[in-house]
């Protein structure tokens, strides 16, 4: 079978398995996090004529050094923010009240802020109208407090590519921009499948020899993180039939089928045989690294459904997720906005000695310090044995040490693979 492949390489194998989801059209409140499957674009001019920028009186004025003394003008009419443009220009000597935001007349030159006005006869209306007020001398560098026509963005601007995964403030923009819904990528729909003689679910008696369930759980938590829709399949025992029967069973109503268990080379992983007898043809079975080696990847020929096999022990399944699965359902939605691979490797600085690389790559669980003069510090655990499941809910990041790599000391830079955000962390 030859050498296993390195993570890295087994990843772009992984990748060059997924297959574009389809699109769906959501409604905005719907559409966070999700991935564009559309263009964005400018509907209109924002704002859709000059408004004013602050409280004050827009005038017809434009800077002379020639006037040295406060003018006078009469207050011709007034507008807020929502109401329509006023119909009528303004004469020499006229001014318009305005409100942040307001519609100015059309040839309007600047807002004097209201601070500035002075009042010399009082309005002979209710609103304000017929009031006489002083304005002080123009600046050349004064601002005109007035924002144009599309000051914001312009009908056409292009703002957001297909592939682009949607913030809070994105969808604040899409609001603004008219959408009231968007065409999004769905979620990949990904089977959990965990297997094991040794399983029970959580509150369930135990009976000898049993253990709880968690790393379904703890998938369907990372899968909705990642972007997919999770679907909690029952525990399988070890049982060659009924694993083969579960695969061939959901082989089109899953995009991708992830399993727990029954990868390695025991009496009782039947995980590839079954892959196979399902009709999946096997691209990846080991990979060199630590944990996580027996790791199977394969694809069915006819429905394109992608099967992930993961080692059983809990640590297994959180290095594996973090480095293989995050990256293939982002890779499915188009969604192109976090690195993988080696670009999604962080530098630090180690904190501890380390010993020389063994043949695998080894992901170490492990905590970050506060930076030093030279970056931030990582500390691997003392222990790393993949049954600790108490570490990883400890760990902030995986310490990344390559197969054969020479002895580290304290303070040698080295590559750590954070955490995918919102998965590991608040």
């Amino acid at each position: 079978m030859g050498n296993p492949p390195t993570p890295v390489a087994a990843l772009d194998r992984l990748l060059a398995l997924a297959q574009p989801v389809g699109a769906e059209v959501v409604a905005l409140d719907l559409a966070w996090g999700r991935t564009l499957a559309a263009p964005l674009m400018a509907r209109r001019d924002s704002p859709p004529f000059a408004v004013a920028a602050m409280d004050g009186y827009a005038i017809c004025q434009t800077p002379d050094s020639s006037v040295t003394t406060p003018s006078a003008f009469r207050v011709a009419g007034r507008s807020h923010a929502g109401d329509s443009r006023p119909s009528t220009a303004l004469e020499a000597d006229t001014a318009w009240r305005v409100f942040t935001g307001a519609p100015v007349p059309c040839n309007a030159s600047r807002v004097i802020m209201q601070e500035d006005v002075t009042t010399r006869e009082a309005a002979t209306t209710e609103k304000g109208l017929g009031a006489i007020i002083e304005v002080p001398p123009p600046e050349s560098d004064a601002s005109s407090f007035i924002r144009p026509q599309g000051f914001d963005f312009a009908h056409g601007d292009p703002f957001f590519a297909d592939g682009h995964r949607l913030t809070a403030r994105d969808i604040s923009l899409a609001a603004s921009l008219g959408y009231p819904f968007l065409r999004v990528r769905r979620h990949p729909r990904v089977g959990i499948l965990s297997t094991g003689n040794e399983l029970a679910l959580p509150g369930e008696p135990l009976e000898p020899g049993q253990i709880y369930s968690a790393n379904g759980h703890a998938y369907a938590t990372m899968i909705r993180a990642f972007g997919g829709t999770p679907c909690l399949l029952p525990a399988i025992t070890d049982n060659l039939d009924a694993l083969v029967a579960v695969l061939r069973h959901h082989k089109t109503d899953c995009d991708v089928l992830v399993s727990s268990g029954g990868v390695s080379v025991g009496d009782k992983d039947f995980i590839r045989q079954a892959v196979l007898e399902a009709g999946f043809e096997v691209v990846v079975h080991g990979i060199a690294m630590q944990p996580g080696k027996p790791v199977l990847f394969a694809q069915h020929p006819e429905t394109h459904q992608v099967f992930v096999g993961l080692p059983g022990n809990p640590v297994s399944v959180l290095v594996s997720s973090a480095f293989f699965l995050s990256p293939l359902l982002r890779h499915m939605t188009g969604d192109h906005s976090l690195p993988w691979g080696e670009a999604a490797f962080a530098d630090a600085i180690l904190g501890v000695p380390l010993a020389k690389g063994g043949k695998r790559t080894a992901f170490y669980r492990a905590r970050l310090e506060e930076h030093d003069e030279h970056g931030r510090v990582v500390v691997p655990f003392s222990r790393q044995d993949s049954s600790l499941l108490t570490l990883s809910s400890l760990a902030e990041t995986l310490l990344i040490h390559e197969a054969h790599a020479d002895p580290k000391a304290a303070g040698t830079p080295v590559k750590t693979l954070p955490f995918p955000p919102s998965v590991f962390a608040l």
